[in-house]
């Protein structure tokens, strides 16, 4: 098999409720997805059963369990088995848009020296009818994202929103692993070059 385009990194903690319909809108990109990799990240619920037997039934999909070590951890140490150049984000109880990873995939393939791009998310109550019943949409600038419009509140919103070139996660050194909160607010900040010049 040749090597993807692009890999999907999931952390996994206590997510059993919402695993299948998350991975479900992974591997129905209209984009195939080639590789899923998923870190069980010391789940004491039922999730690492089902992923287990997910990973047993479709060969796309790289589990690896481990002892909790946190989510900025998990997702590094998704990073570093990955193969491909492009790194897709997504945590455990979120879903995508079917033409997600195609739009990312074309504007990065149309500026290959892009760092990093996001989208708009909508916030969905479980009983909402998609996008029609979102509570919140969140906007796009008009320009690339400078350091200032990173510092006062995080335009991306989720690193379930993010794709990054896998060259430039590792020379960021990811996610800081001693942060619990706000860490994907830290590593978008950490990967907009110095100048303003960001990447969105």
């Amino acid at each position: 098999m040749t090597s993807p385009e692009i890999s999907v990194v999931m952390p996994v903690y206590n997510a059993s409720a919402t695993l299948g319909a998350t991975i479900a809108s992974i591997l129905a990109q209209t984009f195939a997805v080639d590789e899923l990799i998923i870190i069980d990240d010391g789940s004491t619920d039922d999730s690492l059963k089902q992923l287990l037997e997910l990973a047993a039934s479709d060969e796309r999909i790289r589990l690896v369990a481990r002892e909790n070590g946190g989510v900025s951890s998990a997702r590094n140490l998704g990073v570093k088995l990955a193969k491909a150049p492009l790194i897709a984000f997504i945590d455990a109880d979120d879903i995508w848009d079917p033409r997600k990873i195609a739009h990312h995939l074309a504007l990065h393939r149309d500026d290959p020296g892009l760092a990093a791009s996001y989208a708009r998310i909508a916030f969905i109550g479980q009983d909402a009818d998609g996008l029609a019943g979102a509570k919140t949409v969140s906007s796009l600038g008009p320009e690339r994202l400078k350091l200032a419009d990173v510092l006062g509140e995080n335009p991306v919103c989720t690193a379930s929103n993010m794709v990054v070139r896998r060259d430039w996660f590792l020379y960021s050194g990811g996610f800081d692993e001693s942060l619990s909160f706000a860490e994907d607010q830290e590593f978008v900040a950490q990967i907009i070059p110095p100048g303003g010049r960001g990447e969105g």
